[in-house]
C-alpha cells in the first residue's frame, strides 16, 4: 500500500466529505459475542475471522485467549498507527517502520464486585517509533496533534460516548 496510494484515497474521501458531509456518519458494523463456556467469548469478525477472549485463572477463567482489556488496548495501538499512517501519507512521507505500544495500568477490583469503584484502566500510554525519509521533529509533532483529534478509538477513551444498556431473557438469535 503505497503512500502515495493512501494520500490520493484521503483526498478523495476528503473532497467528497465536503461536498456530501453527511456521509460521513454510519452505522458501524456491530460485534456479538457468544459466550463459549465460563468466561471465554468467541466473536465472528464481518470476513469470518474468529476472535477469542478468556479471563485468566485468577477469577475463574481458563486463560486460553486474551482478555477484552488487551484487545481495547489492540483496537488502540491499530487505531494509533492507521491514523499516524494516514497522516504521514497526505504529508508526502514514506514510513520505513512504524510501531506502537500501548500500555496501561487498571483497577480491576470493581470487576469482582463489593466496590462501588468501576473496573476501569488508570492510565493509558501510547509509545510509536517512526522511521521514514523526511520524518523530523516538525512532522513529528504535526502527527502527535493530528492524532489527538483524528483518532477514532482514541476519541471514544477521551470522551464518555453514550451507551445505552439493553438487558432481555431468552435465547440468542431466537
Amino acid at each position: 500500500m503505497g503512500r502515495d496510494r493512501i494520500r490520493d484515497a484521503v483526498l478523495v474521501a476528503r473532497e467528497r466529505l465536503a461536498v456530501k458531509p453527511e456521509s460521513a456518519r454510519f452505522e458501524d458494523t456491530p460485534v456479538t459475542v457468544t459466550c463459549e463456556e465460563g468466561l471465554r467469548f468467541r466473536a465472528i469478525g464481518p470476513a469470518g475471522e474468529v476472535f477469542l477472549t478468556a479471563m485468566p485463572t485468577s477469577v475463574g477463567g481458563d486463560g486460553v485467549a486474551p482478555t477484552s482489556g488487551w484487545f481495547s488496548r489492540l483496537a488502540l495501538a491499530s487505531c494509533t498507527g492507521t491514523v499516524i499512517a494516514l497522516r504521514a501519507a497526505e504529508l508526502g512521507r514514506e514510513l520505513d517502520d512504524l510501531e506502537v505500544t500501548v500500555e496501561s495500568t487498571s483497577d480491576g477490583r470493581g470487576l469482582v464486585g463489593g466496590l462501588d469503584e468501576p473496573a476501569r484502566p488508570l492510565h493509558a500510554r501510547i509509545r510509536m517509533t517512526v522511521e521514514g525519509a523526511g520524518i523530523d521533529d516538525d512532522v513529528l509533532t504535526d502527527l502527535r496533534h493530528w492524532l489527538d483529534r483524528h483518532s477514532p478509538v482514541r476519541g471514544t477513551l477521551r470522551f464518555e460516548v453514550p451507551t445505552s444498556v439493553e438487558l432481555e431473557r431468552g435465547r440468542p438469535g431466537a
